[in-house]
């Protein structure tokens, strides 16, 4: 749910809040794009504001921030090919160590089956 969902604040200026916004969460990310969208919640509900003129069908991206592609993994479920944000740079590649189920026979089978194996740990 966190992949989908937006942080806003109450009025009163308590502590930032998760929330869904139908439709939106349909929004893509680009790291351009917030040069071109911005959004707020207000009293009234959530405002997008588009910098220029969409043509009718086209795909309008937002960006969910300056994100490492570690963060957009773990947070949004992918990262993109080049990643360079105005904070740093962020690697185009990471690397995850997985330990084999050395006691799952089946699992070590398929494993096999696909061309791993106990040598690969």
């Amino acid at each position: 749910v966190s992949s989908r969902s937006f942080s806003f604040q109450d009025t009163d200026g308590g502590p930032k809040q998760p929330g869904l916004v139908p439709f939106v969460d349909f929004a893509n990310h680009s790291p351009l794009a917030g040069r071109l969208t911005s959004y707020r919640f207000t009293a009234e509900g959530f405002e997008l504001t588009c910098e220029r003129d969409y043509p009718a069908g086209s795909e309008l991206l937002i960006t969910y921030g300056p994100l490492s592609n570690d963060e957009l993994l773990m947070g949004y479920g992918f990262a993109l090919e080049v990643n360079e944000e105005h904070n740093g740079y962020s690697s185009d590649e990471m690397s995850f160590r997985f330990p084999l189920p050395l006691d799952d026979e089946f699992k070590m089978a398929l494993l096999r089956e696909a061309g791993y194996g106990a040598g690969d740990a």
